[in-house]
């Protein structure tokens, strides 16, 4: 299957270069993309309740989404696409065990969907299940092996757990597969910096804040930092 980018991505806080603050989590759903390359429906071409759907999700509506993706549902209740679609606006609405519901149900429809084990394995990040997280983010990798977000995910929660190594891996596979991935090289700065590498977070810092990445450039910018990244 082709490459492509994280649907139900979930992104950690970075560290900016102390013990405090390394912890904290936080988490960004990109939520459904018909865009995706590679994707094929059933039907060949989407539903237009997808479509909508989708418009509202990234313009912020996810209460508008979730309505549109519900309809979607009652048309087509085979549709393993809406029910991953629904568990992406439901996660964003702050509703993780009816997200974790309507992944289930994508899974179930289609096992191979490996978007669906992402997004379940994010949403358990975020209730505090690394474990499970982890087992769902292997899900995802074994049935797409070039899925450089399930990578970069599995990558930081191993990260949190402080298997540096193992995060280190992850997230060089998430660059290999996607060099652009500005979201990898922040978190890979993470991982260098809590295991005390400075060199190597200023450098995937830049790297990130170079592709856009806002939070990587407010940490090279922040007073404290000063003088760390030269």
């Amino acid at each position: 299957m082709p490459l492509r980018r994280s649907l139900a991505a979930l992104a950690l806080a970075l560290c900016t270069f102390s013990a405090t603050g390394c912890d904290n989590w936080s988490f960004e759903f990109k939520g459904p993309s018909i865009e995706m390359p590679g994707f094929e429906f059933n039907s060949g071409k989407p539903n237009p309740l997808q479509i909508s759907g989708e418009k509202k999700w990234h313009s912020g509506d996810f209460q508008g989404a979730l309505e549109d993706f519900n309809k979607l549902i009652k048309e087509e209740p085979n549709n393993a696409y809406a029910y991953f679609s629904r568990a992406s606006s439901l996660a964003s609405l702050g509703k993780l065990q009816e997200a974790i519901n309507a992944s289930n149900k994508a899974i179930e429809l289609d096992p191979n969907l490996a978007e669906a084990y992402e997004n379940r394995g994010s949403v358990k990040a975020m209730m505090g299940n690394q474990g499970g997280a982890l087992l769902d983010f292997n899900r995802a990798i074994e049935r797409d092996e070039n899925f450089a977000s399930a990578y970069r995910n599995r990558g930081a929660v191993k990260s949190d757990l402080g298997n540096y190594e193992g995060a280190l891996i992850d997230l060089n596979k998430a660059i290999k597969l996607d060099p652009n991935y500005a979201d990898a090289y922040r978190i890979r700065a993470l991982t260098h910096d809590r295991n005390g590498n400075v060199t190597d977070t200023c450098k995937d810092l830049k790297k990130a804040s170079s592709l856009g990445d806002d939070s990587a450039t407010r940490t090279l910018e922040n007073p404290k930092n000063s003088g760390l990244c030269k």
